[in-house]
C-alpha cells in the first residue's frame, strides 16, 4: 500500500514539527527551572551574609561585653526570619527539607536570648553561653541547608536535562526514520 506524495509529505513535516516543538518547548522550561533554581540559591546566599553579619556584631559585643552594641540586632534576627520565611515559601524547596530544617533551629529562642542580654536581666552569662551555642547551631544549619538547595537543585537540572538528552535523541531517530521512508517511498522509485 502507497500513500499519495502529497499526504506523505505533509504527514513528515507535521511529525516533525510536532518534535521540534515538543524539543523547543522543553527547553525553555529548562532555562525557566535553572532561572526559578537559581533564584533561590541566591537568596540562601544572600541569607547566610545576612546572618553572618549578624553573627559578627553579636561576637563583637559579647566579646567586649557591651550591651549597648547588641540593641538593634534582635529586630535584624526578626528580618533574618522573615527573609527566612520568604525562602521557605518557595515551591522549588522540598517538604522534606522545609522540615527537617525548621526542626533544626530555634530562631524564636535567639531572639529572646538577644532580648535578655540587651536588656540586662539576671542569669547574663548563662543567656551569653546559651545565645553563642543557639547562633553557631543557627550558622551550621544556614550552611548546611545552602548546601543541599543546591545538590538538589543540580538533581533536578540533571534529570530534566536526560529528559531533554532523550528526547532529543527520539526526534534525530524519527527524522532519521522519516527520511530512509520519504528516500524509499519518494526517491528511489523515481
Amino acid at each position: 500500500m502507497t500513500l499519495p506524495l502529497r499526504s506523505t509529505i505533509y504527514t513528515i513535516y507535521l511529525v516533525v514539527f510536532a518534535a521540534l516543538v515538543i524539543l523547543l518547548s522543553q527547553g525553555v522550561r529548562q532555562y525557566q527551572l535553572y532561572k526559578e533554581h537559581e533564584a533561590v540559591i541566591s537568596q540562601t546566599e544572600s541569607l547566610i551574609f545576612q546572618f553572618s553579619i549578624i553573627r559578627e556584631h553579636v561576637s563583637e559585643a559579647l566579646l567586649d561585653d557591651q550591651q549597648s552594641k547588641l540593641s538593634g540586632i534582635s529586630m535584624e534576627m526578626e528580618k533574618l526570619n522573615s527573609n527566612l520565611t520568604s525562602i521557605l515559601s518557595e515551591k522549588h524547596i522540598g517538604d522534606e527539607y522545609k522540615l527537617t530544617f525548621l526542626n533544626s533551629i530555634d530562631l524564636p529562642c535567639i531572639i529572646l536570648l538577644l532580648r535578655k542580654i540587651e536588656s540586662g536581666r539576671a542569669g547574663e552569662i548563662e543567656n551569653k553561653r546559651n545565645l553563642n551555642s543557639e547562633m553557631r547551631t543557627l550558622g551550621e544549619r544556614l550552611i548546611l541547608f545552602d548546601r543541599v538547595l543546591v545538590n538538589n537543585s543540580k538533581k533536578k537540572l540533571i534529570g530534566f536535562q536526560n529528559i531533554i538528552i532523550g528526547s532529543a535523541t527520539f526526534v534525530v531517530f524519527l527524522l532519521v526514520t522519516v527520511l530512509t521512508l520519504f528516500h524509499r517511498q519518494l526517491i528511489v522509485p523515481l
